[in-house]
């Protein structure tokens, strides 16, 4: 199996409704991965391709399905006080020591949220529509310590956004009872209401601070427009003490002479970088750059062309 044969649906921005010919569904804030499962083994992609299966060893359910092999559609997340929490999971996506990994299973355990279903029993059924598809994922999955199946509502969009507002989650996702999945595409089919503005941004440079924050003050980030990579603005909100220390050595091995924008901005002091890596950010509105910035943690499961503009 390749990996353009399981490229995941992606949604479109929008805001809150009402309709019967939708169901509704939590936005779970964790990375999104693809999980094919044969009677051996469960291998996970995240959506740019690569294997992670090795960072979440307790994630294999082979013997949780019937009618193998599948391949599921979800997100990988980790709970803090019985909430998803992006930050947590941060702590085991970025590990790659096989020790630590197994150490952090005991400490910060992670839980797939299975949405949808591509696969069954080596058949794709991404032709078939999604009502159909979640029927078919009740009856072939069998939900454990570590496997849920994300649970939905029909035609009530805008209770169950007051429902996640409240509780403080990431938002919701309205998904057409009739559509098809369209690998690799992104479609209207799919709506994305966040309670949070949230975007995907590349780091470009950083500036320096003061006092304890003298090594690195805030991120200079980028964003991918029709033209190319564009300044967006810079963070510093979110960034810890902790998080620079461990940004040190990464930021270093990238730092590069010219600037990485298209348009260079004016940014007294910018030390480039090559433009690798992906952060996420809450910000409370766009206009030329975002407005009050708040970094929340590394994507490792996106890359730079993934972060566009008009996407956020």
């Amino acid at each position: 199996m390749v990996w353009q044969d399981i490229a995941p649906m992606l949604a479109t921005a929008g805001t809150p409704f009402d309709s019967p010919d939708f169901l509704f569904e939590i936005k779970w804030d964790g990375v999104r991965a693809i999980a094919v499962i044969d009677a051996q083994n469960t291998t996970l992609f995240s959506r740019n391709g690569l294997d992670i299966t090795p960072r979440y060893p307790e994630l294999q359910f082979s013997g949780q399905f019937q009618h193998i092999p599948v391949v599921l559609d979800g997100e990988i997340i980790a709970l803090r006080d019985g909430m998803p929490d992006f930050y947590t999971l941060q702590t085991r996506d970025r590990l790659q020591d096989q020790r630590k990994i197994a150490a952090a299973v005991r400490t910060t355990p992670v839980i797939f949220m299975a949405f949808d279903l591509l696969r069954m029993e080596g058949k794709d059924v991404t032709a078939l529509p999604l009502r159909q598809r979640k029927e078919l994922l009740q009856l072939v999955a069998k939900a454990g310590k570590n496997l849920l199946l994300s649970e939905f509502v029909v035609g009530a969009g805008m209770e169950l956004v007051e429902f996640t507002r409240a509780k403080g989650l990431e938002g919701v996702v309205a998904k057409r009872l009739d559509s098809p999945y369209l690998r690799g595409q992104r479609s209207g089919n799919w709506v994305k209401v966040r309670n949070t503005r949230s975007m995907s941004c590349v780091v470009c440079g950083y500036l320096a601070g003061r006092g304890s924050r003298k090594e690195l003050g805030s991120l200079i980030l980028g964003a991918y427009t029709a033209d190319g990579l564009a300044y967006i603005g810079c963070v510093g909100s979110g960034i810890s003490r902790r998080a620079i220390t461990l940004l040190h050595e990464p930021l270093r091995r990238l730092t590069r002479v010219d600037c990485p924008f298209q348009v260079v901005p004016d940014l007294k002091g910018a030390v480039w970088l090559e433009p690798r890596l992906v952060c996420e950010i809450h910000y409370l509105e766009k206009r030329k750059v975002l407005r009050h910035p708040v970094f929340v943690g590394w994507r490792g499961d996106k890359s730079p062309k993934q972060c566009g503009w008009e996407q956020a």
